[in-house]
């Protein structure tokens, strides 16, 4: 997250929600490493904005990050020179434009808090007064939203997990075909705000698809990623990050950029052994290769054991699956045929998609699928677009690989992403050129209004 936000390139810059200062201290030194500085004491933080807002309901929190940039202990001590371009503001997110509108603001960040807001339309809400106060051609970036479809994904996994952990223990749990039920309960109590992706598309629609959409709103395009890197976490597979580009000052300008990139972008269907990781990488380090390629719901390999638990779940439910063993062994199975069914469905880790297309010399955008077949939940989009600057990036990090014996034979493109941002996106050429809308506007399934699935959640998105 860190990374998404420095490479927005703030100048002044306002946060919502600013918290234990976890985002403030990395966007406001510029280094996204958490700890650089702690681990370096001799090293003094240089500011990397002219202005930082920090706002949060909270004092304590506030007060916290205060403290930690008055530097008055050897831990905090580098991060005193922040203290001369931070200001402090202690309101919610809708109250915090009040003040910031004469601030000449070209990047808002607000991130982790929107799980929070009472409904989608005070979310909307924030999301347009945010992109309002930004100078035009900011960006206003809304991280950590909680993915509503994914919402079975991750309680029928709970409920597995938990069960098999109080079964363990000794406890008395009900028989397996009983879990899905459970799960639902779960849900039912859950009080945090989760968002279908395509209402931010549909909320925001760009020129490229309909000529008198900026019209109505400024925003000139809505990038839309994945939470990248290896690891399972709730973060990780659950949340996703939501970018808006406000226009320029040239509104021709958007629909002249529009038509010149050849859209609308056309989307491949995943295929299995045509867009293995082999595949992509010699098509796209050939001589021939495409300007960009897109490719439609591949299945993150991340997800695949939460996919199969809701599966195997409503299987027991409805009688249509029956297993013989308890809980833990359910669990047990579950992890079994995780990677039997991986490979089944050729899933691929958005990680090393990544790498394939920096090693070719490709920007990447990678957003949650938006094809609105539940089926194809934890499925991702990806959009690959050629560029010289990742190419020379690609170039130096195949460089340090080799030095330091990492680099690959079998693998050539292993690890030369990194969980880096070489560049900021995108290419000139496809400066309003979103995956998830570009992708949103292919089935008209989706097209008008995102799901809003029937969680209290879902209830608010109605609102």
């Amino acid at each position: 997250t860190g990374v998404n936000c420095i490479r927005l390139r703030p100048n002044r810059c306002m946060e919502l929600g600013a918290g234990n200062g976890m985002i403030f201290l990395r966007v406001a030194s510029g280094v996204a490493v958490g700890g650089y500085y702690m681990s370096r004491p001799n090293e003094s933080v240089k500011p990397a904005c002219e202005l930082y807002i920090a706002s949060d309901l909270a004092n304590v929190a506030l007060k916290y990050v205060a403290e930690t940039i008055a530097g008055k202990t050897e831990a905090t001590a580098p991060f005193q020179p922040l203290e001369s371009v931070t200001k402090f503001r202690r309101c919610g997110a809708h109250e915090s434009f009040k003040f910031a509108s004469k601030e000449n603001l070209d990047v808002i960040i607000c991130n982790g808090v929107s799980m929070y807001f009472p409904s989608a339309r005070y979310l909307l809400r924030v999301v347009r007064q945010g992109v309002k106060t930004v100078t035009p051609g900011g960006r206003f970036f809304l991280g950590d939203v909680r993915n509503l479809l994914l919402f079975p994904h991750f309680h029928h996994s709970i409920a597995l997990y938990v069960t098999a952990s109080e079964e363990e223990r000794g406890q008395a749990v009900g028989p397996v075909n009983r879990l899905a039920a459970q799960a639902r309960r779960r849900g039912a109590r859950e009080k945090e705000l989760l968002v279908d992706p395509a209402i931010f598309i549909d909320a925001f629609p760009s020129r490229t698809y309909d000529p008198s959409a900026c019209d109505a709103h400024d925003v000139a395009r809505v990038e839309m990623t994945i939470k990248r890197g290896y690891y399972r976490t709730e973060f990780g597979l659950y949340r996703y990050d939501v970018t808006f580009y406000k226009r320029g000052d040239d509104k021709d300008g958007v629909g002249k950029a529009a038509d010149v990139a050849g859209l609308p972008v056309n989307f491949e269907d995943f295929d299995a052994k045509r867009h293995s990781l082999a595949a992509l990488y010699a098509r796209l380090s050939a001589s021939d290769a495409p300007d960009h390629v897109a490719i439609a719901e591949i299945p993150d390999a991340r997800l695949v054991q939460e996919h199969d638990t809701v599966m195997r779940l409503q299987a027991l439910e409805d009688g249509t699956e029956t297993f013989e063993g308890d809980v833990r062994a359910l669990k047990a199975d579950v992890e079994r045929m995780h990677d039997v069914h991986g490979a089944e469905m050729c899933a691929l880790q958005p990680e090393d998609i990544m790498d394939v297309a920096v090693a070719c010399g490709y920007d990447c955008q990678i957003c949650p699928s938006l094809c609105g077949d539940p089926s194809k939940a934890g499925h991702v989009d990806v959009l690959m677009v050629k560029d010289p600057a990742v190419a020379e990036f690609a170039e130096k990090r195949r460089a340090e690989l080799r030095a330091s014996g990492e680099a690959s034979e079998a693998a050539p493109w292993a690890k030369v992403a990194h969980m880096a941002a070489p560049c900021s996106w995108p290419p000139a050429r496809f400066k309003y050129v979103s995956c998830a809308e570009a992708s949103l506007r292919r089935d008209p399934r989706r097209s008008g209004g995102g799901s809003t699935g029937t969680t209290p959640a879902g209830q608010a998105l109605d609102e």
